[in-house]
């Protein structure tokens, strides 16, 4: 069924951010960038909240799914009953 598969890969893709997210929350891993012949930067907390972001967004997406799987399933219920 196409709707489980969806649902399984959206919450596939959360635990693969938040495998991600660890490692920068922990100081373990830093980002940084630097512009043509510039000076690097620390981007590690731009790079935490977009993540975190993304989690929230993945994780409204499924519960958006799963609340209408739920009342489809009720509204069928009702009227097979």
């Amino acid at each position: 069924m196409a709707y489980n598969d969806l649902v399984r890969n959206l919450k596939r893709d959360i635990a693969d951010r938040r495998t991600e997210l660890r490692p920068l929350e922990a100081g373990q891993v830093q980002i940084a960038q630097r512009p043509l012949r510039g000076v690097w930067a620390d981007t590690t907390q731009s790079q935490i909240r977009r993540l975190k972001a993304m989690i929230a967004t993945l994780e409204s997406v499924v519960a958006q799914f799963e609340d209408e799987k739920s009342s489809d399933a009720e509204e069928t219920k009702e009227r097979t009953s």
